[in-house]
């Protein structure tokens, strides 16, 4: 059980980072934003209509829940569904795994800077790496998220190639099969003379 002393310095620590919260989920979200090429970071960044701007508006929505939990010391089962709502995101994008989870780990360096971290006593900057270690777990999180989103997309995509397959497979099929349905110009000729022989007789 932590002392009151220690209890104190949490608490101090925590009330930090929610009174900088504004100001860090912002440069959390730049990190974000500038994983993406100069244009469409600016698109991102600009536009606030979330059905103009689905994938920016879903980061502004989703990051200061995540730092809240994060702050709040909350299970961060709470965070699985927001984890695949952001890597449902990524997964579809052109990123190398560790592109797509990597600005998870960029909230360090947001919450450092925003609370000037080399300022800090060290009672204070122990609750800093017990911070941060909570983030190493949130992105742990978002890469088994990110994971499983690829996985189903390489499921839908092996689905619809063997969907096509058999479509192509079963035209094919029909094509031969009408082929040999048909009688050909040389059986419809002998059929001719043996009906002619037959009526000869």
């Amino acid at each position: 059980m932590p002392g009151a002393a220690e209890e104190g310095v949490e608490k101090a620590f925590r009330n930090l980072l929610r009174d900088n919260r504004v100001a860090i989920v912002e440069r959390w979200l730049d990190i974000v934003f500038t994983s993406y090429n100069p244009e469409t970071a600016k698109f991102l960044r600009r536009e606030k209509d979330k059905f103009s701007n689905p994938v920016g508006q879903t980061f502004a929505r989703v990051l200061p829940v995540l730092f809240d939990l994060l702050v709040e010391g909350e299970d961060l089962a709470k965070a699985s569904s927001m984890l695949r709502e952001v890597m449902k995101i990524r997964a579809v994008q052109d990123f190398m795994p560790s592109q797509a989870v990597g600005f998870f780990f960029g909230l360090k360096s947001a919450v450092r800077v925003e609370i000037e971290a080399k300022k800090l006593d060290a009672d204070t900057l122990r609750q800093l790496l017990e911070f941060e270690s909570r983030i190493d777990a949130l992105g742990l999180a978002a890469f088994d998220a990110h994971l499983g989103c690829r996985e189903k997309i390489y499921e839908i995509k092996a689905t619809e190639l063997k969907r096509r397959s058999e479509r192509v497979l079963q035209k094919l099929n029909d094509r031969i099969a009408a082929k040999y349905a048909e009688p050909s110009d040389d059986d419809s000729e002998s059929s001719q003379h043996s009906s002619e022989r037959g009526d000869k007789r």
